[in-house]
């Protein structure tokens, strides 16, 4: 596995334990947005090299094993769908309202 898509999914992981929204704080979406932007960056990245032919770049290097198309259409799809969650998570009334004491 290349260490970039490790990394991809390391911060996919992330994501999705950011997406608690009954504990929703503005930290947790910004944490949510960053992941996802980067997510998203790392399969457009990889997928425009690919339909580019430039396999230096996407395969991070002549040493390391390269990103797999249909796993960078996966963080392109993965990405948009977290950071679609953090837009919706920071537009929601959870922020305005004190947090519920058990």
């Amino acid at each position: 596995m290349s260490p970039v898509t490790a990394t991809a999914f390391l911060l996919s992981g992330i994501g999705l334990l950011m997406m608690r929204p009954n504990v929703a704080t503005r930290a947790q979406s910004l944490v949510l947005a960053m992941a996802a932007s980067a997510i998203l960056s790392i399969g457009t990245t990889a997928m425009l090299n690919y339909s580019m032919g430039m396999t230096v770049i996407y395969g991070w290097g002549a040493q390391l094993t390269q990103v797999a198309l249909h796993t960078a259409m996966g963080f392109i799809l993965v990405g948009s769908g977290l950071l679609l969650s953090a837009w919706k998570f920071s537009t929601t009334e959870t922020y305005r309202k004190p947090m519920k004491s058990w």
